[in-house]
């Protein structure tokens, strides 16, 4: 059984930590430079990215499913070689006027070395790092390439994984239970589509009690935290996650609504993708 969860806090205040979805995405592109060097700035308490794999095997920072937005195709990541994603430009299609130079795609190990320092004292700052994982990537096995690329990458950076500053998340609960068998140190994050898929790991907590798995009880003591869609969270759910000894995460409040509800109904940590618009609003109001 776990123990229930210590509610994260401000320093001196009783509200949630605030996450820069993305980085400080409603100002800058989305997962870019500008848009992280923002972020990290404000008052927040970290970042949330996404991460896939390019062609030639080199973790990239990139949400989408395809290319559309950056040179409208339908082209996926995993098409473009390294070399290729360089010759974008990251500003995307719709926000060139914004900025007089272009924007280019960032590397996970690019990524490390600017900010990785800022997980250690004193910042101590937190960093999501969301892997994605679609149906291709499963049927290829390249969501497990995936997860060893950034694995590697952080214990070749100078990140201490065991200060569990930085977080794995994603929708796929095995590729979480696969990263938890190649880095038993990591804190991982299940990102749940609806409350019904925490039944997973009331399931899997369940079989426990009849099996001598060991990695299996190893991983859902390390599943710290489930992340849901703020429009999905309700004070319901939110008690049943803290009696499971989780916390919950919630995205993407960036709207006054979202925030008070987010705070209603006992969310631990809040992803925003104006983070500090989102701290302005909870921690001074």
């Amino acid at each position: 059984m776990h123990r229930p969860p210590q509610k994260i806090y401000f320093p001196g205040s009783k509200v949630p930590r605030i996450i820069g979805h993305r980085g400080n995405s409603f100002y800058f592109p989305e997962n870019t430079v500008p848009s992280f060097n923002s972020a990290f700035a404000c008052p927040a308490d970290g970042i949330e990215t996404d991460l896939q794999l390019t062609r030639d095997g080199v973790p990239v920072i990139f949400h989408n499913r395809t290319l559309l937005t950056l040179d409208k195709s339908r082209s996926h990541i995993l098409n473009r070689s390294l070399a290729e994603l360089k010759k974008l430009d990251w500003r995307g299609i719709h926000n060139k006027k914004q900025y007089s130079k272009p924007l280019r795609v960032v590397t996970f190990t690019d990524f490390l070395k600017r900010y990785c320092h800022f997980v250690k004292e004193p910042l101590k700052k937190c960093i999501c790092l969301e892997l994605k994982s679609r149906k291709h990537d499963r049927e290829t096995g390249m969501q497990e390439k995936l997860a060893r690329a950034v694995i590697s990458a952080l214990r070749n950076s100078k990140v201490d994984i065991k200060a569990g500053y930085v977080k794995i998340l994603s929708f796929d609960f095995d590729l979480l239970m696969f990263v938890h068998r190649i880095c038993k140190e990591i804190p991982l994050v299940y990102n749940l589509s609806a409350q019904k898929d925490f039944s997973r790991i009331f399931r899997s907590e369940k079989s426990i009690k009849t099996s001598t798995d060991k990695h299996h009880n190893s991983f859902l003591k390390k599943l710290e935290a489930v992340c849901i869609d703020i429009n999905s969270v309700t004070v319901g759910f939110v008690k049943k996650v803290h009696s499971s000894g989780r916390y919950v995460m919630s995205y993407a409040c960036n709207t006054h609504a979202q925030l008070r509800k987010a705070e209603t109904c006992g969310v631990d940590t809040v992803m925003s993708d104006r983070p500090l618009w989102a701290v302005e609003g909870i921690r001074w109001r």
